[in-house]
This record gives C-alpha cells, sequence and structure tokens, in this order.
C-alpha cells in the first residue's frame, strides 16, 4: 500500500508577476507540482509576496524558494517573511537559494554580492545524504558569507558556503535541489548559463541528486 502523501507548505518568493526579473524563472507552482508528486507528497504552495503567510504548525514542514531579488532586498513582503521565518524555528524547514540566504541573513549572517554568478552545474559533495550524485545546479549572484549562530556549515566549495544545517531538523542549500531537468535549461540559459556550463548528463545527476537530498529530509517526517 502507497504511504499517505505528507504535506508541506511551500513558499513562494518569485510568483509574483511585477518584478522585473520575473521572466527569466520559471513558474514556481509547476515546479513544485512536478517534484512534490516524484516525492510522494503534497504542497500547499503560498506566494510569499503578497499572500498571508500560513501558521505552519499544520504541516509537517516547510520549504522556502529561491528569489528573484536579494535577502538583503527590503521590500515588506521579505521582511514579513524574513521575520516569519525567524519566529517558527522549532518547525522542520528546506530553504532553498534565496531561502537558504534569508534564513541565515535573518539569524545573523552577511549575504554579499559574489565577483561573478555562480550559473550552471557544479561538482559538490553533501556528507550523510544517502544516493546523491555529487552535482548539483547553481542560479545565484550572491551567498552566504559566515556561519549564522547555531548553524552547521554542511557543504562548500571554491564559490563558498553551500549547505548549512540548524538544530530541529532545518537544512538549507545554496543549489536548485528542486528544479526538474524539464525547467532546467530554459532557466539556466536565462541568467546566462552555456551550453558547456550546462552538460545534460550532469543536468540528470544533479536532478538525481536533488530528489535525493529532498527524500532524506522527509524520511524524518513521514
Amino acid at each position: 500500500m502507497k504511504a499517505t502523501p505528507v504535506r508541506i507548505l511551500y513558499l513562494s518568493q518569485i510568483l509574483s508577476h511585477d518584478h522585473p526579473r520575473r521572466a527569466a524563472f520559471p513558474d514556481e507552482r509547476l515546479t513544485v507540482a512536478e517534484l512534490f508528486k516524484e516525492l510522494n507528497a503534497e504542497a500547499h504552495v503560498v506566494d510569499a509576496t503578497c499572500e498571508a503567510l500560513p501558521d505552519p504548525r499544520g504541516y509537517a514542514g516547510v520549504m522556502v524558494g529561491g528569489s528573484a531579488g536579494s535577502a538583503n532586498d527590503t521590500e515588506p513582503w521579505r521582511l514579513r517573511l524574513g521575520e516569519w521565518m525567524g519566529t517558527w524555528q522549532d518547525v522542520p524547514l528546506m530553504g532553498i537559494c534565496g531561502g537558504h540566504q534569508l534564513l541565515a541573513r535573518v539569524l545573523g549572517a552577511r549575504v554579499a554580492k559574489m565577483s561573478r554568478p555562480q550559473v550552471g552545474v557544479h561538482p559538490l559533495q553533501l556528507p550523510g545524504i544517502p544516493d546523491f550524485t555529487g552535482w548539483v545546479m547553481h542560479m545565484h549572484s550572491e551567498r552566504v558569507e559566515d556561519v549564522p549562530p547555531g548553524a552547521t556549515l554542511w557543504a562548500e566549495d571554491v564559490a563558498g558556503i553551500q549547505a548549512l544545517r540548524y538544530p530541529g531538523h532545518r537544512w538549507t542549500v545554496q543549489f536548485h535541489a528542486e528544479m526538474p531537468e524539464s525547467l532546467a535549461y530554459g532557466a539556466g540559459r536565462g541568467l546566462g548559463a552555456t551550453a558547456e556550463s550546462w552538460p545534460q548528463r550532469e543536468v540528470r545527476a544533479a536532478v538525481s541528486g536533488g530528489l535525493a537530498l529532498f527524500r532524506a529530509w522527509l524520511k524524518d517526517l513521514r
């Protein structure tokens, strides 16, 4: 018998259509639907840019996705989201790219512009995740500069901090573990990736590794 799907709150930071960079990003409702179908999980997607943020205690955990802006930006919705993330520190969480950066900044770390964007597929080791392939997809121009108080450095590469772990089953990663192959190429090209930096074999490995990461996170929530 198939297990009952676990219910996750997904907070999107890029669904708003009035952002000037919005066209460079995929529709996250489609991305999340494909991801959660693969994971046998249910997602309640909330547009954090314009919708009220729910009480997360009605969900097994929370995912906070990437952003079209910066964790240092001061739009009212971003400040509300940062405050919300800082308040609910006892709720299991997975932060992705902008979600990774925003939580780190809220908890006292610096987030700063990189000398050059990291876009494409890159090698990375993520200890403790069964079946992690060692490849990840990057699409970011800022990074977390230091480890926030209470967090543990989980992974880093030549570009800096790539993953952090916090108490309470709260994991955050700089790379895009959530993006399916069907959307990766267009999103990568929109942010400057070349064919050489986006090879199909490594993209597929990164997608597989992302699923392995999410399965490991969900395992303790079921």
